[in-house]
């Protein structure tokens, strides 16, 4: 749990603090020192001191009362201002020295940008940091609460390397991530937080093992007119299906006022003990999901990470994985569809494309582009031309592809930014075109979707012929598209699709495979982020990794159940999981089944 420093500066709300954290059962909190937004920058020299003793008063009564204390201080945006660094100096060394906390955590989490023209001038503040305070005193740590990963790649950083710098020549790390979603205004950033975790337990566990890593859920209001307790509950249960096992909440005002008993957040902890300990029980931290596998640069550029399309996948009924450039190794899924976006494949080399191939791949225009001026147009069997101006709409045009919407036009006009489309010229005699884009009044349709059967290399590719970013996926929200993507992902993945969502529309599966050889188990997790109930919900499974015998659920009560009305079906090609009106989904909640 974390508070602000006006919800302990004083002797009764200590009190308050002390009931709260007694109502959880909870063990550690984190005191902030300042409230981001409120307090300047940099404090005067009395109200720094006076503060200091604040925290070191409260720390000491927590720990009489057995709680762990950690303290929040802040960070900066731009590490050039001399003057600010000097005064972050000051405050490491003093709160080393004087609060009693064993953990000093930098709050990377309340910057939006990062503004450092340098990226080594971050590195090398941080690492004067870990050496002024252990100079001070050798027992403490520096944490991270790591900005979402977009704002740190922005600025050409990751949140690992930042805490490799914190962690001292140790590298015993401690990172925190921050997450999308600090209100309900977006139902589906729920699903941009599940991919931002996905994210950093890739960055955490593929590279250092020697990784606390825990969640950082901000409540920008932290008011249930702003977000639900059981929205909050949902990203918290993501945080611990992507390793996150420990997850930092704030419940309350910036202001200090009283918490009430029936605090919605407090209520939601719990209930939800049994249920969360559980689910923790059945997914290690190292649960391998699989689904299209969406590609990430490693070093993505100026506009950071956009997750458009991932989330679209993800609310057409697929499960999606995150995997980044660097992972792309001897122990990539080969026999998974790919998707690529952007400009990623310019970081990768002619071996990992060649990799990322071999289970299909659907592409961008801007992705294929980015292919082509590398040389390599054998890969697309087409041409990428200039851009194309004037797109009216996209017709299906191929009876091949979901064919009782042969015909179906989508809008694009004022729909989408100037730019987004590209030339496609197949000249391969196995390059089909799927789609037609019209234009605006007498200019001239032209090609759209260009499907490659690359038989000599056994290679299949789909590319799209616009750019997939926040405008375009939108659109491509319709019953129509979705059973057009769906069918073309089946053909790239010649039908090794692992899980699909049939007929409820924004129910979000996330189909995780113990990775342990004896534990033969699949956690396959259902989330409603639609406002309509998920009523007889069809679940498609593709070729599984071992017999099912059994199927249960988690419920809410923490407890495993079987229900005979729980079972799996196969229908020759398929096997199938019906969800009749017991196992109905409510919006916002999610159903986690356990597969044995």
């Amino acid at each position: 749990m974390r508070f602000g420093f006006r919800q302990y500066q004083t002797d009764g709300r200590l009190q308050n603090l002390y009931e709260t954290l007694n109502e959880i059962a909870a063990g550690l909190v984190l005191l902030s020192f300042v409230d981001n937004g409120f307090d300047d920058d940099i404090l005067d020299s009395e109200t720094l001191t006076e503060r200091l003793e604040v925290v070191r008063q409260s720390v000491r009564r927590l720990r009489k009362r057995k709680f762990i204390a950690e303290l929040v201080l802040p960070s900066i945006a731009d590490c050039a201002d001399k003057k600010h660094i000097a005064y972050l100096l000051e405050l490491y060394s003093k709160a080393a020295e004087a609060t009693g906390c064993q953990v000093l955590w930098i709050d990377d989490a309340a910057l939006t940008e990062i503004t450092d023209k340098d990226p080594l001038a971050r590195k090398l503040f941080y690492r004067q940091l870990v050496t002024l305070v252990k100079s001070v005193n050798k027992k403490v740590s520096l944490g991270l609460l790591a900005a979402e990963p977009g704002v740190y790649a922005r600025a050409g950083l990751n949140a690992i390397e930042l805490a490799g710098e914190l962690g001292g020549p140790k590298k015993e790390l401690l990172v925190a991530q921050s997450q999308p979603f600090a209100a309900d205004y977006n139902r589906t950033e729920l699903l941009e937080t599940a991919l931002v975790l996905a994210h950093s337990q890739k960055l955490c566990y593929k590279q250092i093992k020697k990784t606390a890593l825990l969640g950082n859920i901000s409540q920008k209001y932290a008011s249930p007119f702003h977000k639900g307790a059981e929205s909050t509950r949902m990203q918290f249960n993501f945080n611990l299906l992507t390793g996150h096992r420990q997850v930092i909440l704030n419940c309350f005002d910036e202001m200090g006022t009283a918490p009430r008993v029936d605090n919605l957040y407090l209520q939601m902890i719990k209930a939800g003990r049994k249920f969360t300990s559980k689910l923790s029980e059945y997914v290690p931290v190292n649960m391998r999901y699989e689904g299209v596998q969406i590609i990430l640069a490693d070093e993505p550029g100026a506009d950071g990470y956009d997750y458009s399309a991932a989330v679209m996948l993800n609310r057409m009924g697929l499960p999606v994985t995150v995997v980044m450039v660097s992972e792309i190794d001897d122990d990539f899924n080969t026999e998974a569809v790919s998707l690529l976006c952007g400009n990623a494949p310019a970081q990768m080399t002619r071996e990992q494309l060649d990799m990322v191939f071999s289970g299909g791949v659907l592409m961008d225009a801007i992705a294929a582009e980015t292919i082509y001026n590398m040389g390599l147009p054998g890969l697309l069997g087409s041409n990428i031309g200039k851009s194309v101006a004037d797109v009216c709409t996209e017709i299906l045009s191929f009876q091949g592809f979901a064919n009782r919407y042969y015909g179906h036009q989508t809008m694009f006009r004022s729909r989408v930014p100037a730019g987004v489309f590209r030339h496609i010229e197949p000249f391969h005699c196995n390059a089909k075109v799927m789609t037609e884009l019209t234009r605006h009044g007498k200019l001239a349709n032209v090609d759209g979707m260009v499907l490659f059967d690359n038989i000599e290399h056994d290679h299949r590719s789909a590319i799209l012929p616009f750019a997939l970013n926040k405008e375009t996926c939108d659109l491509l929200l319709s019953p129509a598209r979705q059973v057009h993507t769906v069918e073309i992902i089946q053909w790239l993945a010649r039908n090794r699709i692992c899980c699909f969502i049939e007929n409820t529309p924004d129910l979000v599966p996330l189909f995780g495979v113990d990775p342990e050889p004896g534990n033969k188990r699949i956690v396959l997790t259902l989330t409603n982020v639609s406002f309509d109930w998920a009523i007889h919900a069809r679940v498609r499974l593709g070729t599984l990794p071992f017999k099912v015998k059994k199927v249960r659920q988690i419920n809410e009560q923490g407890r495993l159940i079987k229900d005979e009305n729980l079972c799996l079906s196969n229908d020759g090609a398929y096997t199938y999981i019906h969800l009749g009106t017991d196992f109905a989904i409510a919006p916002m909640q999610m159903l986690v089944l356990v597969l044995e």
